[in-house]
């Protein structure tokens, strides 16, 4: 993939704009938080929450690792949470994304 590709996901993979930052054993990434609005209706089986990152960023982190996400990510939480990385999906073009599962 091109470089300028990678380039313009670094802008929007951003803390100031779109992510926030994510810690986890290893230190700590920018991401966006993909809240699984389902967790806060009982069908959680239904929906997944997610952090897509910079493929650099995370290459740290591994399915069965934990990520903390801070609570001004998670709109329906007053504190931050833990995830399980349950999934580990690189597309090739310089973005991941982490399929996660509540701790």
């Amino acid at each position: 993939m091109p470089k300028w590709y990678e380039d313009d996901v670094a802008e929007m993979i951003d803390v100031e704009d779109f992510a926030f930052s994510i810690s986890h054993s290893g230190g700590s990434f920018s991401a966006i938080f993909e809240y699984a609005y389902g967790e806060q209706f009982d069908f959680a089986d239904r929906e997944v929450p997610t952090l897509t990152s910079k493929t650099s960023a995370v290459s740290s982190v591994s399915a069965g690792d934990q990520v903390t996400v801070p609570a001004d990510a998670i709109p329906t939480s007053a504190s931050s949470k833990t995830y399980l990385v349950l999934v580990k999906k690189p597309d090739n073009t310089g973005v991941t994304v982490l399929v996660l599962e509540s701790v």
